[in-house]
C-alpha cells in the first residue's frame, strides 16, 4: 500500500512538472517502469532490477536523464536495542558484541551469572543472551532472579550443553530461545529480531 501511494505522489508531482516545461517549451519524455524495463531488455537481453522511473529533459542540444527508484524501507527491529551478552568466555562475549554492533545494537557484558542479575538490574536490557555453564551463578540461576523482577523481558539461551532438564527448565521461564554453540549468527540474529516483531 505505501509502495502505491508513493507511485501517486511521485506520478502527481511528474505530471505537474511535465505540464509546466511544456509550457516553458522544453520537451520532456517520461517512461514508467514498464515501458522502460522493455526498451532494455530489448536492447542488451538483460532485465534491470526494481522498478526505476525515467524522465529525459531536452532543452536545445542539452539532455538531461532523471531516475527514480522506489524501495521499501524496512527498518532494523534491532537498531538502537541494549543487548546484554552473558557468557564466562570473553572469546564468545566478543564475537556476540561485533555480531550485534553491526546491527546497531548497544553492548554490555557479564562474565557470570551473578554480574548479569546486578547488570540487568542497572541497564535493563531490551535483550539478554545468556549462558548456562558460568561461574559463581549458573545461567539458570540468573534468569530465575531477573524474572524476579522482569517477567517478560525478552531472553536467548545459549548454550554448549543440551541437556533436556536443562531446555525444560529454560521453556518454565519464557525464554524467546534456546540456541546451541558453535553459535549459528544467522539464526540468532533472526531469533533477536523475532522479539521485537
Amino acid at each position: 500500500m505505501a509502495k502505491e501511494v508513493l507511485f501517486e505522489f511521485w506520478n502527481t508531482v511528474v505530471g505537474q512538472a511535465i505540464t509546466a516545461w511544456d509550457v516553458m517549451g522544453i520537451s520532456v519524455q517520461f517512461e514508467t517502469p514498464l515501458s522502460r524495463t522493455e526498451h532494455d531488455s530489448n536492447k542488451d537481453g538483460n532485465t534491470p532490477s526494481g522498478e526505476p522511473y525515467y524522465i529525459s529533459v531536452e532543452y536545445g542540444s542539452k539532455e538531461l536523464v532523471v531516475t527514480v527508484v522506489f524501495c521499501e524501507f524496512v527498518p532494523n527491529p534491532l537498531e538502537g536495542k541494549k543487548v546484554l551478552i552473558v557468557d564466562d568466555s570473553r572469546v564468545i562475549r566478543i564475537m556476540l558484541s561485533n555480531l550485534f554492533k553491526k546491527e546497531g545494537c548497544l553492548i554490555h557484558e557479564a562474565s557470570n551469572g551473578a554480574e548479569a542479575v546486578k547488570e540487568f538490574s542497572r541497564i535493563r536490557p531490551d535483550l539478554t543472551l545468556m549462558d548456562l555453564v558460568m561461574p559463581e551463578l549458573g545461567g539458570l540461576e540468573a534468569i530465575s532472579k531477573i524474572r524476579g523482577t522482569a517477567p517478560h523481558a525478552p531472553i536467548i539461551v545459549l548454550t554448549s550443553t543440551a541437556k533436556k532438564a536443562e531446555v525444560v527448565q529454560a521453556a518454565k521461564f519464557k525464554v524467546k530461545g534456546y540456541i546451541r554453540k558453535s553459535v549459528d549468527q544467522e539464526k540468532l540474529i533472526d531469533l533477536a529480531k523475532n522479539c521485537f516483531s
